[in-house]
C-alpha cells in the first residue's frame, strides 16, 4: 500500500469531497453485490437466478478492486464521521441488495444498469476534479479505468436484461 499523500487532497477540498463521494459509492456498491450474492445462495432457483448470481459475483470482485484502489493512498484522510457514513452506506447497501433479489431478475438488471451508469458519472466527475486540482496521474488513470469498467458493467447488465 502506497501511503504517499496525493497532491489533489492537499490543494483542493473539492477533490477531497469528490474522492469521498466515489469511495462512499463504491462501499455501497460492494455491500449491494455482497448481499445479492448471499441472498441468491438461498433463492437461486431457476436458470435466470443462477446466472444472476454468477454475474453479480464477477462484478463484486471488480467493485472491491475499485474500493481498494480509492483507499490505497488516502486511508489516513478519513475522519470519524466518514467512518460512520461508510458504515451507514454498507448497511443501506446490504438492505438494497437483499431487496433487489426479491424483484424479478429483469427489473434487478434494469436497476443495475442505472446504478452502474451513475457510478461511471461519479468517476468521470471525480477524475475531472482531480485533474484540475493537480492530482497524481496514477489516481487520474485509476479513476478513468474505473469509469470505463462501470460503463462496461452497465452494458453487461443491459445485455442480460434484454435477453430475458
Amino acid at each position: 500500500m502506497n501511503v504517499m499523500r496525493d497532491p489533489a487532497l492537499t490543494v483542493s477540498p473539492v477533490a477531497d469531497a469528490a474522492w469521498k463521494a466515489a469511495w462512499f459509492s463504491e462501499i455501497q456498491a460492494v455491500a449491494i453485490y455482497e448481499a445479492e450474492c448471499w441472498a441468491l445462495k438461498f433463492t437461486a432457483f431457476g436458470e435466470k437466478r443462477k446466472r444472476a448470481k454468477v454475474e453479480f459475483e464477477e462484478v463484486l470482485g471488480e467493485e472491491k478492486e475499485h474500493a481498494l484502489g480509492l483507499m490505497e493512498n488516502h486511508a489516513s484522510e478519513l475522519q470519524t464521521l466518514d467512518h460512520l457514513q461508510a458504515t451507514l452506506n454498507r448497511l443501506a447497501g446490504r438492505i438494497l441488495g437483499v431487496a433487489l433479489t426479491l424483484l424479478p431478475v429483469k427489473w434487478s438488471y434494469a436497476i443495475h444498469v442505472w446504478a452502474e451508469r451513475q457510478a461511471s458519472e461519479i468517476y468521470r466527475d471525480t477524475a475531472t476534479v482531480w485533474k484540475s486540482a493537480g492530482g497524481s496521474e496514477a489516481m487520474i488513470s485509476f479513476l478513468r479505468e474505473a469509469e470505463n469498467q462501470e460503463e462496461l458493467h452497465a452494458r453487461r447488465f443491459e445485455r442480460l436484461r434484454d435477453l430475458i
